[in-house]
């Protein structure tokens, strides 16, 4: 490369490093406890920035794993009435508030409340709030998903492949005979 060329996309590198922080689109991975994952995409409104909430998404889906065997999905396209539907997401950091009350500003409720038992069934959603994140799965618990409140959930700029593929791809390669 000419020394010429060297400062213009140094230049032009640093303009853009920080405009990932400004994407709309994000994936995200979610590892649980006991086998438990859950992959995640998101779409924000254009030019959305600091923290922002269940208004600024206008596309979210999630899909729920055990040992790589599907337990379900949601999109926040099948919001029902009484359903539970809160985020709270920092587009600098890239990353999901996490613990605190329910449904305070610090918590998720993704198609479930803080009694991770309103997800319907079938149905799937996730919970985060000062007591655990865990994911409620036809309507029930899963008690033993349960990690710890303030476990960082970070999202990956793009629309692109689940950053859990890889994840599920292994589980599934590697299966064995759970009866839990």
């Amino acid at each position: 490369m000419s020394h010429r060329f060297a400062f213009p996309l140094a230049c032009l590198a640093a303009f853009l490093a920080p405009t990932a922080s400004l994407a709309s689109d994000f994936s995200f991975c979610w590892i649980g406890a006991n086998g438990y994952t859950m992959a995640g995409k998101m779409q924000l409104s254009p030019g959305v920035t600091g923290i922002v909430d269940q208004d600024d998404v206008t596309a979210f889906k999630i899909v729920g794993y055990r040992h790589g065997d599907l337990l379900g999905t949601w999109d926040m396209q099948d919001l029902q009435d009484g359903a539970t539907w809160h985020l709270r997401f920092d587009v600098t950091s890239q990353s999901f508030l996490m613990g605190g009350s329910f449904p305070a500003s610090y918590s998720q409720g993704w198609n479930a409340n803080g009694s991770v038992d309103n997800c319907g069934s079938p149905g799937f959603g996730f919970n985060s709030g000062n007591h655990a994140q865990d994911v409620c799965v036809n309507g029930e618990w899963a008690r033993e998903s349960s990690v710890a409140p303030d476990t960082p959930l970070l999202a990956v700029p793009g629309a692109g492949g689940s950053p859990c593929q890889q994840e599920v791809l292994f589980s599934k390669s590697t299966k064995t005979n759970h009866s839990d």
